[in-house]
This record gives C-alpha cells, structure tokens and sequence, in this order.
C-alpha cells in the first residue's frame, strides 16, 4: 500500500510539472490602452501566431508553438513600432512593461532570453560592424548547445559567406543542426554556390511583377547585367539613370538587364520600378534576407550585379556608372 501511494505521489508530482512546463506569457503596460489587440509574431513562419485583447493594462498569451526556444515579437495595435523582441521557451513567463515602453520591458523565466541579451550587451560595447561580426561569430563557437547560435548562424549566414558558415554549423551540436533554425541554415549551404569572375553563372528561375516566372537562362543575350537591389537602397536607385541610359543606348546591340530586387513589399518594388522609369526584366521573391538568387550568388550587400557573357561565364562584378558603360561599349564593339 505504501509502494502504492509512493507510486501516486511521484505520478502526481510528475502531471504537476508537465502542466509548469508549459509556455504562457503574462504581461502587463501602462501605455497600452484597454481593447488594444497585442500580437505575437514568429519572425521564422513571417506571421502572427497568436491575438489577445488588452483588459486592465493586462494581456495574457498561451499559445501553442511548435519549437522552443522560439524568437517572437511582441506588439500592439495601439502602437505597432513600440515592439519588444522575446525568446520563448516552454515555461510561464512574465513581462513587466508597467514603467517603461513596451520595447524596454523586462521579461523573466526565459534563460535563452537572458542569454540573449548579454549577447546584445556585449555587440553594444562597439560601433565597429566588423567586430559586431565576430562577435556573433564568437558566439557560435562558444555556444554550439544555444538555439540563440542557430538562428545568429540563420541571420548572418550571407555575411559570414558560405565557408565560415559551414565551419559555424558543423561545430553546433545534432539537435541545433536539425532545428527550424537550422534548417534554414543547412537549407542555405545546399544552395550556395558563390561564383567569383571567370566562373559560369548559376541559372534560376524566379517572379515578375506579374506573378510569371521568368528563367535567368531564358533571357541572356550578348551581355547580360544581373543586378540585385532594392527600392530602399538608396545608392541603387542614384545608380538607376545612369543604367537607364546605358541600356537604352547599347540594349539594340544586345545588352539585357536581368534585375533581382530583395524587397519584402511588392507595392514598393513596383513603385520603384515605374518612378524610376527601369524598363528591363524585374523578378524577385519577396525575400529581403532568404532571397535564393542572392544565396546563390553570395550577394551580402547591395547594390551588387554580375556581368554576363554570351557563353555564361562571369567576366566582371559590381561595375558602376561610367567603368559599366564603357565595359558594356568595349564588349559590344562601339564607343561612349
């Protein structure tokens, strides 16, 4: 009977821990206005996962999340840019926003979230991008059992380049490896391929503004510029009259401009387009950070384009204003 009872107790205790290790977060804001709706969203799915009501300045989410710990944002609809940034994790937690904006809030029960931010304490103590760079690489190595490296690694893998990521992600551990996180990593070196000049180019097929698809080995021509920017980068657009004239004087002779924008909002893209009067091919995939053209090329930074021969070899990168014309010129046998 003893053994009995023993046996009931231990099951008990184990039930009540099961139901603890359950994510919930309860938080409180003293400028969030009652019949506001917070929202959570998942940076990696791209969509809110959850909604709640405010009532008396509190809100309380207990949503179900498929993988922890999981990065979120928290936000409201009374003020949608005051938005603070959670590392989820299966457990109760709590965030105190009762005296501060809600992006300066404290959030407790969260270890990943703990760590998270002594990493962004210590990326604080420098300006210099180079070392906010090593340090999150640093912090990959030191860190190979932190879901917090799998997703820097995830982040940053264009930046680090295909080489150093794959060092960062063969020293993390198998359940980083085979996480969400991780996934988009090993998802990103199958991909990879980096051409450097004097290498063929890499075909791919991606959407126009129209939603067709268009093949990047269907629209070569003598020379072709693959360009990748954005309309928010603004020394791309400055660029733009410049490339504007250059086509519209050499495109007859067979030069084509195969453009691949990394903007997230289509309404954007196509305004750039027509504003700034670019009347060659257009494609993109709406994806600023995973775009798979700008994987494929290791393209960190825009503006960025490669120039193409008829043959499908690279022969220049990133040629600008008047050393692109006069390149496109030379090519084609005439003169600027």
């Amino acid at each position: 009977m003893k053994k009995l009872l023993f046996l009931l107790a231990l099951f008990a205790s184990a039930c009540t821990s099961a139901t603890q290790e359950k994510f919930s977060l309860t938080g409180n804001s003293h400028d969030i206005p009652d019949g506001s709706i917070a929202y959570l969203y998942d940076y990696l799915l791209k969509e809110v996962i959850d909604s709640v009501v405010v009532e008396s300045n509190s809100f309380r989410f207990d949503t179900e999340v498929a993988e922890y710990p999981r990065l979120v944002s928290l936000y409201s609809s009374h003020a949608p840019e005051d938005e603070r940034n959670i590392w989820l994790e299966n457990k109760p937690l709590t965030l105190d926003a009762s005296q501060t904006p809600l992006y300066s809030s404290t959030v407790q029960g969260s270890a990943t979230e703990d760590l998270y931010h002594a990493h962004r304490k210590d990326l604080d103590t420098t300006d210099s991008y180079d070392i906010r760079m090593e340090k999150r690489m640093a912090f990959v190595e030191s860190h190979p059992n932190s879901t917090i490296s799998t997703w820097i690694l995830s982040y940053n893998k264009i930046v680090f380049g295909k080489d150093r990521t794959q060092a960062l992600y063969d020293g993390l551990n198998e359940e980083q490896q085979q996480n969400a996180y991780g996934k988009v990593v090993s998802d990103y070196l199958a991909m990879a391929v980096e051409p450097e000049v004097g290498e063929e180019y890499v075909d791919f097929s991606m959407t126009d503004t129209t939603g067709q698809s268009l093949k990047l080995s269907e629209h070569l021509s003598k020379i072709t510029l693959l360009e990748f920017w954005s309309s928010s980068c603004y020394p791309c657009r400055a660029e733009n009259p410049n490339l504007v004239k250059t086509y519209k004087k050499y495109h007859a002779q067979g030069f084509e401009v195969f453009a691949v924008s990394t903007d997230r909002d289509k309404k954007k893209w196509q305004g750039a387009i027509e504003e700034d009067g670019l009347p060659w091919l257009h494609v993109s995939d709406l994806e600023p950070f995973n775009n798979q053209a700008k994987i494929m090329y290791g393209v960190k930074g825009i503006p960025d384009n490669f120039l193409i021969d008829e043959s499908g070899t690279i022969i220049a990168r990133n040629l600008r204003g008047e050393k692109l014309t006069q390149t496109i010129a030379k090519l084609l046998g005439g003169t600027d």
